[in-house]
Order: structure tokens, then C-alpha cells, then sequence
């Protein structure tokens, strides 16, 4: 598929600018608040739509809620919380690689169960899409491909269709490097931390789109989020028991 980032931009007229003034955002196409059932209809005939067939509930190490998913952090490393819980809320599915402006990227659909009738829907095609995104994470990806200069291209492209991004940064908590200067008590140690890079774009109807990146890893992430689906997970995770710890071994004690 070689639409990028096809998102429905409608220019505001001057009358609307003061009502609402932000972009609309959907994910290649895709309105983010469907039901699976609808994404199946929109993307039918489609490369994508056997990878939604292939959906599945989310591992305990998948990132699934809002908070996670807009973390400053795009992996586990230095966080270890655990969603123990996401098979029983959230559904995921992981394309195929496709182009994005040219580039390989991984493509992934998150959705969230409703509750319905004070319980958690075992009807997957009722589980509504919140985040959808475009991972590129794979050095074999980048080859002779200078990272930060598709960064800045992807990022260029972004700004263009929803405005100016808000740009943070973010040190690693743990680092990927340490060297050691002298022995003994004389010992010091230098450390060396990743550099998370964000640029968040705000849309209408509590859309986002976040772009992460680290330039030495050469990870990029560009994520859209649908951040009015907080109360639907919130609802959904507090029906779910929660996780127990397994009893520990203290036979022979």
C-alpha cells in the first residue's frame, strides 16, 4: 500500500475557528472509534484486511493503555510495569510491512473490549480501534538510510498536515553504556544515557498523533491515539480480578 498517512485534513472556515481550530486525524484512512467489525468493512480487498483476521488478545508484555502508549518511553527497558490484564481487554494486530512516505515501517491496530451490559464484550468484532501505528524499528530497514534525516522528513510531513508540533525530550532511566576509570576505591564510572526525542500534534475530538524516536537505537514510532477511549479501558480494566502472584515454594523449609 503506498497511500501515506491518508488523514482526512478538513480546512476550518473562519466562522468554525473559533469553535473548534484543530485537525481531524484518522490512522491511513481509518477513523479511529470504529468497531472491528467496521474496520473489517473499511479496509476489505485490502492488504491490511488479512492482518486483521489474524487478531489476537494482547500479551502482558504488549503496550495497550493510554498511559503507556504516551509514555515517555517507547519500550520496556527501564519500565517494569506489566499490563497483566491485556488479554482480557485489548485485542492487537501486527501487519506486514508497508511503505509510509516511502519508507518500511510495521503497522499495528490496537483495540479495546466495551462493557456492555456490566461486562467486558467477548464479541470481538464490538472491540473499538483506539491506536494505530507505524513502527520503524529494524536496522535492516534503514540500510545506507540516514535516520535522523527521515526523522526530520517524517516530521516536516506531519507538521504540514496538522500544524506545528510540541517537541520534548526525555533521558533513559537506565543507561547503555558504562565504563569504568581506575580500580579500587579510586574507581568512577561514566555513564551513557538514550535520548528519547516527541513531537505531539493535537487534533479534534481528543485525537493525537505522537512521534517518538531515539537516534541511536534508530527506533521510530509514529503513533495516533484516540484519547477519549480512556474511559473505556478505565471501565474495562477495574471488571478484571485482579492479578494474583503465585504462591511461593516453601516446601522443605
Amino acid at each position: 500500500m503506498k497511500r501515506f498517512l491518508s488523514l482526512l485534513i478538513f480546512l476550518m472556515l473562519p466562522l468554525c475557528a473559533f469553535a473548534e481550530g484543530l485537525p481531524e486525524i484518522d490512522f491511513d484512512g481509518l477513523q479511529l472509534g470504529l468497531t472491528l467489525a467496521e474496520v473489517k468493512i473499511a479496509l476489505k480487498d485490502t492488504p491490511e484486511y488479512d492482518d486483521l483476521i489474524g487478531i489476537h488478545p494482547a500479551q502482558s508484555h504488549d503496550i495497550c493503555t493510554l498511559e503507556r502508549l504516551t509514555a515517555e518511553i517507547f519500550s520496556d527497558e527501564g519500565n517494569p510495569v506489566k499490563e497483566e490484564r491485556n488479554s482480557d481487554v485489548f485485542l492487537i494486530s501486527l501487519g506486514d510491512t508497508m511503505e509510509v512516505a516511502g519508507y518500511k515501517a510495521y503497522p499495528s491496530w490496537r483495540f479495546v473490549r466495551p462493557v456492555v451490559d456490566g461486562a467486558i464484550s467477548a464479541d470481538d468484532e464490538q472491540a473499538v480501534f483506539y491506536a494505530g501505528s507505524y513502527s520503524f524499528e529494524s536496522n535492516f530497514f534503514w540500510g545506507d538510510l540516514n535516520c535522523r534525516d527521515v526523522h526530520d522528513e517524517l516530521k516536516g510531513i506531519l507538521n504540514s498536515l496538522y500544524g506545528e508540533g510540541v517537541a520534548s525530550t526525555t533521558t533513559a532511566t537506565e543507561p547503555y553504556s558504562t565504563t569504568k576509570h581506575g580500580t579500587g576505591d579510586d574507581a568512577t564510572y561514566t555513564y551513557k544515557f538514550d535520548t528519547y526525542e516527541f513531537t505531539l500534534w493535537q487534533g479534534a475530538d481528543d485525537k493525537q498523533v505522537l512521534m517518538s524516536f531515539c537516534e541511536r537505537t534508530k527506533l521510530l514510532r509514529i503513533t495516533y491515539l484516540w484519547m477519549g477511549a480512556q474511559q473505556m479501558i478505565s471501565d474495562a480494566l477495574a471488571l478484571c480480578p485482579p492479578t494474583e502472584e503465585p504462591a511461593k515454594d516453601i516446601s522443605g523449609l
